[in-house]
């Protein structure tokens, strides 16, 4: 299978890139300098993203983006006020591997749900309705500006994550006061702490693997290749030989990283799954990124289009149950989805906020003036079952809350 950003993307869901350190938000850029730094950026996301050549249709949607870009970097402004226009400019692209690095430097401590309506604040009934006296509608707005969606739960995602960070909700005041407090629905009010750990979605927790009962369960926690994940595979193996058929690979809270874990992972069970498919665009900004992190020679221009020969393979001796939530991205989205097209098992708990069917693989940049940085991915990956490639979000077998889906994958497999 294809790789994906390997460290990154494990990432992306939090703070991505910092602002550099000799420029603060309130930074105030030239004119010249605000210019000089749209027209980079606008060069870097022709140049890389495959977008330019997937969708040739929405040629005129694009320039309509670009215009409204480059209209609004026409004079002086913040830092600040830039990483806005600009992150805006980027959201047109729904990518969520395509977007500006904004600062966090903490979280407001409660942990929050977002269901589609409501805010809710930890183990809370009462929805939260402002944050600093500030609606929810104008940080909601915000945050649909600052951060791309593909699918609706990465909205859902957005909303409950990003309202914690505390360096955008500072955006927000008129004075230096540091405390941070919720109203909600009844009148209450609560004041906050804030730490450094946003305590949702990504897991930072080592990969493991656990017997309980006739059960095999794995938290693949990180998609990475190295000892740890041979340890996994090679526990797995033993268990499968002593004759152990149920297992739950849980997948929650797993950011990306490297896919060739996903097939190791596979083939331990005797299953064989692939992607349908990938552009990938060349430019000589990627061509350089090859050539001095990994010593390949890429082409300079151009793209490459190519299927890839689907051979699925079930273990029918095996009975599979993956668990996902909105904070399974990238290479993690990548398995629950060959899993399902392949029928390999059965996926429980809630759709990703990565589509299926998504753009990816990184070229990182940093813009000169304004010192922000970010990605933009330069490969489109096509589904197993390309037949399903118009839907943005994959479908669940068992849809549940993600907080009990391991207790319904039990019950489901004890059946």
């Amino acid at each position: 299978m294809f790789k994906k950003s390997v460290f990154f993307l494990i990432l992306l869901f939090f703070c991505s890139l910092l602002f550099a350190q000799t420029k603060t938000a309130d930074y105030v850029l030239t004119k010249e300098e605000v210019i000089s730094d749209c027209n980079e950026m606008i060069t870097y996301v022709e140049a890389v993203h495959p977008f330019f050549l997937r969708e040739k249709k929405r040629k005129s949607e694009y320039k309509k983006a670009k215009k409204e870009y480059l209209n609004k970097c026409q004079e002086s402004q913040t830092v600040w006020e830039f990483s806005k226009n600009t992150s805006k400019f980027l959201t047109f692209f729904n990518d969520g591997h395509t977007h500006l690095g904004l600062s966090c430097s903490g979280f407001l401590e409660p942990v929050f749900h977002y269901d589609g309506e409501n805010l809710f604040a930890d183990e809370n009934p009462v929805p939260v309705t402002e944050i600093n006296s500030i609606p929810l509608s104008e940080i909601f707005n915000l945050l649909d500006i600052l951060y791309p969606a593909e699918n609706i739960m990465c909205v859902y995602k957005n909303y409950e994550l990003y309202s914690r960070n505390i360096d955008l909700l500072d955006s927000f005041r008129k004075n230096d006061e540091k405390k941070y407090t919720l109203t909600f629905a009844d009148g209450t009010k609560t004041e906050c702490k804030v730490t450094e750990d946003p305590k949702t979605g990504y897991s930072n927790e080592q990969n493991s693997i656990r017997l309980e009962d006739d059960i095999v369960i794995i938290d693949y926690n990180q998609c990475n290749d190295d000892l740890e994940w041979q340890f996994v595979c090679i526990s797995l193996k033993s268990y499968l030989m002593q004759g152990y058929k149920k297992v739950i690979v849980d997948v929650r809270g797993n950011g990306g990283g490297n896919s060739v874990a996903n097939d190791k992972l596979l083939e331990t069970m005797g299953m064989v799954a692939s992607f349908g498919g990938v552009y990938e665009r060349f430019s000589k900004y990627t061509a350089q990124m090859y050539k001095e992190n990994y010593g390949e020679n890429k082409p300079t221009s151009g793209y490459r289009k190519w299927k890839t020969d689907i051979k699925n393979q079930q273990n029918p001796d095996i009975n599979l149950v993956v668990l996902t939530d909105r904070y399974t991205f990238s290479s993690a989205m990548d398995f629950a989805t060959c899993v399902s097209d392949a029928h390999l098992g059965i996926l429980v708990g809630e759709p990703s906020s990565n589509s299926p069917s998504s753009y990816g693989d990184n070229y990182y940049f940093s813009l000169k003036n304004s010192g922000l940085s970010g990605s933009i991915s330069h490969k489109y990956f096509i589904r197993n079952d390309p037949s399903k490639n118009d839907e943005l979000l994959l479908k669940m077998d068992i849809s549940v809350n993600p907080k009990f889906a391991l207790e319904e994958a039990k019950k489901y497999l004890k059946k």
